[in-house]
């Protein structure tokens, strides 16, 4: 195989230093943005603008079903409110988006590449673990409408949404606001 001289021009370096001021400014704004918006307290931390109980010890994680998952936001005091439930799957979603995540469904035919991204990002998966979503599987308060038998969950590692069985178990955070 012949190789052929590059010509490299002042045009073409300064094209790929714009690309590259493009990628960094946009990887700053994810940090800033997540730094920005997590606030910690003992029980409690903040996150995009929403207040979330605190990661459960690796020790004390709460796999439960999605009935009992519900049951325990309905009775869960933290932090001095009694007004808390199960995320939405929208509010699950935007902490992946905000930590730069891409998010695809269970079904969809790119979920190999999308999750490969997601694995592979390692900026995004410090930033949902710095949030406290450390484990894999998530149960939402959404039900799928296809199928009520099952409710919206996420793969925090992945990006993607799942439609688990509601009698099956996945680990559940409290939020409120």
């Amino acid at each position: 195989m012949k190789k052929q001289n590059t010509l490299i021009t002042q045009e073409s370096t300064e094209v790929v230093l714009r690309k590259a001021t493009n990628i960094m400014n946009r990887t700053n704004k994810i940090l800033e943005n997540s730094k920005k918006e997590l606030v910690t307290h003992s029980d409690v931390m903040m996150i995009n603008g929403l207040m979330w109980e605190k990661e459960t010890a690796e020790e004390e994680i709460n796999w439960i079903n999605w009935y009992d998952a519900m049951e325990y936001a309905k009775n869960l005091r933290l932090g001095g409110y009694d007004d808390w439930r199960l995320p939405t799957i929208e509010e699950l979603k935007e902490v992946i988006f905000s930590c730069g995540g891409i998010v695809i469904a269970q079904h969809d035919d790119n979920l190999k590449v999308v999750r490969a991204k997601n694995n592979s990002n390692k900026l995004y998966q410090e930033c949902h673990k710095s949030k406290g979503f450390s484990s894999i599987y998530y149960w939402s308060s959404s039900i799928n409408v296809n199928d009520t038998s099952d409710a919206w969950g996420i793969n925090f590692y992945g990006g993607d949404t799942y439609s688990f069985y509601k009698n099956g178990s996945v680990e559940v955070r409290c939020v409120r606001g």
